[in-house]
């Protein structure tokens, strides 16, 4: 059978049709359209229209790909935009009115259950040493820890690409105060969930997400993304250090033109990239894995089980910001 995962993030809405096959996902068709579900969400708390319309013209799309794949289960859940909008139960209705497409709107334990599951799906027995996936999103930034007896650590953060720039960076390019003080802000945000993981002890931590495959497609330099390339590639902390201050040395018409970046991400890769090498610092973590798996791939994986979550699952949560 083929499965259908579509995710509504902040920043772009996603679509995979893959089989599931001995506990992996075999990809079919993946595809991301940007579709800045969550612009001006941090600010003003709701969903606009262009926004909501934008996002509705995606999903009718992906159900007819749906369609002509003969998916046979799917599942399409909205993350961290939709669960901070005053207006999210009419974005909802609009949007099954609008493309026929009914929306879960997910906690941010859900989305970090979901992010590990799909992550460390080919990881085996590194499982065993324990694993650390940070999802940096739009709006939050998810961290999960886990080894093969469960998630040991589950939290999100509302620090994301879209979130940071929109609040942060106002000028194209940003100021050395801006970029001061969204940098204190994110390790303020942080201190707590990084203090945790520490303690609890991890070998390994992975990145998924647009901002950290867009960081790993810069570092190679790729003018096509590739994503046999991007998966299980290795990002070290000085890699995104030196990408960091390029981009922000650049103002976002330049900023296009960086081989590896998607143009439409140029806007706010400043701010992803920001969250992504704080973590790291306060981590004290010289590299990251890189994975395309990811949230998509969890929900997958948890339809070939004949549930979603809540409910019963390999990963348990055990502990829970």
């Amino acid at each position: 059978m083929l499965y259908g995962a579509l995710d509504l993030g902040t920043n772009s809405t996603r679509l995979l049709i893959a089989e599931v096959e001995n506990g992996r996902t075999l990809t079919r068709k993946r595809l991301t359209r940007i579709t800045r579900l969550g612009k001006g969400v941090d600010k003003h708390r709701f969903i606009s229209e262009p926004a909501m319309k934008r996002t509705a013209r995606a999903l009718s799309r992906y159900k007819e790909l749906m369609t002509e794949y003969g998916v046979g289960r799917y599942r399409a859940v909205a993350t961290s935009a939709v669960r901070d909008a005053a207006n999210r139960d009419w974005f909802i209705q609009k949007i099954y009115e609008s493309s026929g497409v009914k929306v879960d709107i997910i906690s941010g334990q859900e989305e970090a259950q979901l992010s590990f599951l799909g992550a460390t799906s080919e990881m085996g027995e590194r499982l065993e040493d324990g694993i650390l996936v940070v999802d940096v999103g739009g709006g939050s930034t998810e961290f999960i820890l886990g080894d093969e007896g469960g998630i040991r650590l589950s939290a999100s953060k509302d620090v994301g690409c879209v979130r940071m720039s929109e609040r942060f960076l106002k000028s194209d390019p940003p100021t050395g105060e801006e970029i001061a003080r969204m940098m204190e802000h994110i390790t303020g945000t942080l201190k707590d969930v990084v203090q945790r993981a520490k303690a609890i002890g991890f070998n390994l931590m992975m990145g998924t997400a647009g901002t950290i495959t867009n960081l790993s497609a810069i570092n190679m330099g790729l003018p096509k993304y590739d994503p046999d390339k991007i998966h299980l590639s290795r990002l070290s902390r000085e890699e995104i250090r030196k990408i960091f201050y390029r981009l922000v040395s650049l103002p976002i018409a330049q900023r296009k033109k960086v081989v590896g970046l998607e143009r439409k991400r140029a806007d706010v890769m400043v701010g992803g990239t920001g969250v992504v090498l704080a973590i790291m610092e306060m981590l004290g973590m010289d590299e990251l894995v890189v994975s395309e798996k990811d949230i998509l791939d969890g929900i997958a994986l948890e339809l070939s089980r004949g549930s979603s979550l809540p409910g019963p699952s390999r990963f348990q949560i055990a502990r829970v910001d």
